[in-house]
């Protein structure tokens, strides 16, 4: 350097400072455009959303959000205090222009979307700018752009920017993340956006270790400066002081207290220690873990989900693939770990969280996947001028569709549905004061909380849902009802819920209200059979009308008692069989259906279940038998729960016409059976004549018997008659058979039935004096049907040959 001289040195010096100062400048310009460009895309998204963001108050989750922040006070686990806060200064800055908590809660979700679109522009500038800075500017920003756009009108994004949710801010919060990971901010920022972050959601603490592992392999140097990183870590947990929130409000919520009976609170945050651990935690939803079903089908849901936001089920795992090759290839593994690992511990979270609407919990997932993509996209429209050309055309196409989009009906199948409708007709129905109103669906109850707490409507009414409180009296609809019967206030089911009639009376109610009149009064006559399995028994059943007739239908009741745990969806059957044991007619269903299935069932619990059975139209004249099971349908086919049982017999009403007595009879007016079950009206004898006042030894005797049902009878009796030595006990001569030959047996006797019986019994040789003795036994065990007085009649005395 020697030879050169002194102007040479301060000339490329000076070439040296104008040089870095136009490279400032233009990286300044970009700066604003890329900013700019984001703030019009998040605009965009906005004017999209606008129309379609639900008009008020909503069910579920968003209804409780939309009370809760309004109150500051507290929504389900796991608080999120950041975003009831926030919500709580947005709803009390908008009520003095008129909007309406639930409306303005709605649109904070919408605004959310739209930064957190934004926020995407910025971070897949920046994610570009890292993988390959000598790419053109103006490439690097319409991707990210027109990425960003597609993130924000995804399905699953997209609707829950419509309503008061959780996720937008959650998405803004990750995008904000990985932003100032990939400007290399400085770490305190850095631990500060995550410790917010964290006390909104805490599924930000799947991101911990792609976030970690990225520090660590591209600024490790930050890393060991003890006071930065102090910084960072002090930053990251003063924010979860916000959590105090939740013992703070959680008392002064006036719908975690409410009166239930006299002296009674329905009391949902108790503000224990181990409350406020299981609100911060999510432990109740520690079920949900492994609850989703096979890893197959989990897996399947997640590329069905994929698909819904790109349209394609293989177009976003395709893409992913390649990007992240691409990003292997250029050694940018800091890049690639950090995108990469988050979204895949989402999704492993998703596959095994099972819950109905786990698709909410993927959107961070597509969010790091559409960053993901983005240095391929612009590397492969970098390369030719057309696709650049399309591309920068792309933008704009896409931000006027969005726009012209948000001119078209908010009535589509995006629009969510406003539950005050509902509401306002259930309220104007009048139910009764004090009443409680019982559903199986939470969402469907929250409307009412809002109404109730928020506008102080109907603050009588108590609303109620399964697992409500998790104690044993809200573990089901059916325990919620039992429960609600039990404070001795009216109850009423907000919907017709089929099923729950196996447990309790039910009768129409106050317009669309349903009312519980109390337990179900299953029906007491016992059948022939009772167990059907250890689990369950048949107790009970009656069958109506009494008589079967043609072309018509019979309805069959049945009690079940619960003895032990039941498999789910159990289903019940009855079956009416002729006397060959053909199959005449069935009913099959589901108990309980959808709102009470078996696996609901309480042990112990005595269920009324019913069945009808359409009659054929050729339906015979005749004595017939019902049976009675119970059965699983499973893929493989249909696993019966135990054995079939016999309930009894019914017939039909020609079968039970009385056959006129052929002889004028004698009136008795005996009463067999304790209570009164059957009558003795009347009898009759006939036999050869040996004489004027005896009777021919060895001759037939026609004995005819008159009965009269004056209750249905419970099992099969036999009728005997017996011939007796006026001064013995030991028949000589007897006659068995069951009422009319068995035709008419007395188990299908109706309270009122005539039924004529003829019996013969051969009269003895030997000539003497003889009692005709009558009764009835149970066919089976042989025991005899009680009088007042002993078990057996003497209907009169026979004289037998000429012993004079």
């Amino acid at each position: 350097m020697r030879g050169v001289r002194r102007g040479t040195v301060s000339q490329f010096t000076v070439h040296i400072s104008h040089a870095m100062s136009e490279r400032v400048r233009f990286a300044a310009r970009e700066r604003r455009w890329t900013v700019a460009t984001a703030l019009l895309a998040g605009l965009v998204v906005l004017v999209g959303y606008a129309p379609r963001v639900a008009p008020g108050l909503l069910g579920g989750d968003s209804g409780e959000f939309q009370m809760a922040a309004w109150l500051a006070g507290l929504a389900h686990p796991t608080g999120y205090p950041l975003y009831l806060l926030l919500g709580w200064l947005w709803t009390h800055m908008l009520a003095p222009l008129g909007v309406e908590p639930a409306a303005a809660m709605n649109w904070l979700s919408a605004l959310f979307g739209a930064a957190a679109v934004a926020g995407v522009v910025l971070a897949g500038e920046a994610l570009q700018r890292r993988v390959a800075p000598q790419r053109p500017f103006v490439v690097r920003l319409a991707v990210a752009a027109l990425l960003a756009l597609v993130f924000g009108w995804s399905a699953t994004f997209r609707s829950q920017a419509l309503v008061a949710e959780v996720y937008t801010l959650n998405a803004l919060f990750l995008a904000l993340l990985l932003w100032l990971l990939l400007e290399r901010a400085p770490l305190p920022w850095i631990g500060l956006v995550y410790g917010l972050s964290l006390t909104h959601h805490r599924t930000m603490l799947l991101w911990a270790p792609a976030v970690l592992a990225f520090l660590w392999l591209d600024r490790r140097d930050d890393l060991h400066r003890l006071r930065t990183l102090a910084w960072a870590l002090v930053l990251v947990g003063l924010p979860q002081a916000l959590y105090l929130y939740i013992p703070l409000r959680g008392p002064q919520t006036p719908y975690l207290h409410q009166p239930l009976a006299p002296g009674q609170t329905l009391t949902l945050y108790d503000g224990s220690l181990r409350a406020f651990w299981g609100q911060v935690s999510g432990s109740v939803f520690r079920g949900a873990l492994g609850a989703g079903g096979s890893l197959p089908a989990r897996l399947a849901l997640v590329a069905r989900l994929a698909g819904e936001q790109v349209g394609a089920p293989l177009l976003l795992p395709a893409a992913v693939l390649l990007a992240a090759g691409w990003l292997a290839w250029r050694r940018c593994w800091a890049v690639l770990v950090l995108l990469g690992l988050g979204a895949l511990a989402t999704i492993a979270f998703g596959v095994v969280y099972g819950i109905g609407d786990v698709e909410v919990m993927f959107i961070p997932a597509w969010l790091a996947l559409a960053l993901l993509v983005e240095p391929l996209v612009s590397a492969l429209v970098a390369r030719s001028r057309w696709l650049a050309g399309a591309a920068l055309a792309a933008v704009p196409l896409l931000a006027v569709a969005l726009l012209l989009a948000s001119f078209r009906t908010p009535a589509d199948a995006t629009s969510p549905t406003d539950a005050r409708t509902a509401w306002a007709a259930l309220l104007a129905a009048g139910p009764p004061a004090n009443a409680i109103l019982v559903s199986n669906d939470r969402n469907e109850i929250v409307p009412l909380w809002y109404l109730q707490f928020v506008e102080g409507q109907r603050r009588d009414l108590l609303g109620l849902f399964p697992l409500v409180t998790r104690r044993p009296e809200h573990a089901d609809v059916g325990a919620v009802v039992a429960s609600a019967l039990a404070t001795g206030r009216p109850v009423r089911l907000i919907k017709s819920m089929p099923g729950l009639e196996l447990r309790y009376d039910l009768a129409p109610g106050e317009g669309p209200l349903v009312a519980v009149a109390g337990p179900a009064e299953p029906p007491a006559h016992p059948p022939a059979e009772v167990d059907l399995a250890p689990a369950m028994a048949v107790t009970g059943w009656a069958a109506a009308p009494a008589r079967l007739a043609a072309g018509s239908s019979l309805t069959v009741t049945l009690a079940w008692d619960v003895r032990d745990a039941l498999p789910a969806d159990l289903s019940t059957y009855v079956h009416l069989l002729d006397s060959a044991g053909t199959l005449v007619a069935q009913s099959d269903h589901q108990a309980g259906g959808v709102f009470y299935p078996s696996q609901l069932w309480p042990v112990g619990v005595r269920l009324r279940d019913r069945h009808r059975l359409g009659l054929p139209a050729t339906l015979a004249p005749g004595v017939y038998q019902l049976r009675a099971g119970a059965y699983r349908n499973e893929p493989g086919g249909l696993v019966p729960l135990g054995r079939e049982i016999a309930l009894g017999r019914v017939t039909t009403a020609s079968a039970a016409e009385p056959a006129a007595p052929p002889l004028e009879t004698t009136p008795v007016g005996a009463v067999f059976g304790q209570p009164p079950l059957i009558a003795l009206e009347g009898y009759a004898v006939h036999a050869p004549a040996g004489g004027t006042d005896w009777l021919a030894p060895g001759s037939p005797l026609m004995v005819v018997l008159v009965w009269r049902a004056l209750a249905a009878p419970t099992t099969l009796y036999t009728t005997f008659v017996h011939l007796v030595p006026a001064a013995g006990e030991a028949p000589v001569s007897q006659a068995d058979a069951p009422p009319r030959a068995g035709d008419y047996p007395s188990d299908v006797w109706q309270p009122g039935d005539v039924v004529t019986q003829t019996l013969v019994v051969d009269l003895p040789q030997t000539p003497g004096r003889y009692r005709l003795v009558v009764g009835l036994y149970q066919a089976e065990r042989g025991e005899r049907l009680p009088l007042s007085v002993g078990d057996s009649l003497t209907l009169t005395e026979l004289r037998v040959g000429n012993d004079e």
